[in-house]
């Protein structure tokens, strides 16, 4: 997969009552348009990115959950990121409780 350095990310609109968070194309660096188009074959390269990102600094392993639903193995928040032409891409929390850690982790991949 060719990977998108210049892909930037921001936390978007929190929806407590599905346990969401959205992930958002920051200042329309190019992935944010491909997410809701289902037929491109850049679809997937936004969420992807940022996935390998979380991967690849902490080290850690991901399982696929759903057809479109990923989980890192380690990870302790329990995060599931999810993504379609539907919704976009969004984190699913375990425990709405956690949000604050939660979102002090995504600050580290997204503004």
């Amino acid at each position: 997969m060719e990977r998108h350095p210049e892909y930037k990310y921001k936390i978007g609109r929190l929806a407590p009552k599905e346990s969401w968070i959205y992930i958002e194309d920051m200042n329309d660096s190019g992935w944010g348009k491909e997410i809701f188009d289902f037929w491109s074959d850049e679809k997937d390269d936004g969420p992807v990115e940022f996935l390998l990102r979380i991967k690849e600094e902490n080290n850690w392993n991901i399982k696929k959950v759903e057809p479109f639903g990923y989980q890192f193995i380690e990870d302790e928040l329990e995060m599931e990121f999810l993504w379609d032409d539907l919704f976009g891409f969004t984190i699913q929390i375990k425990d709405w409780y956690m949000l604050g850690k939660v979102l002090d982790f995504l600050k580290l991949y997204a503004a």
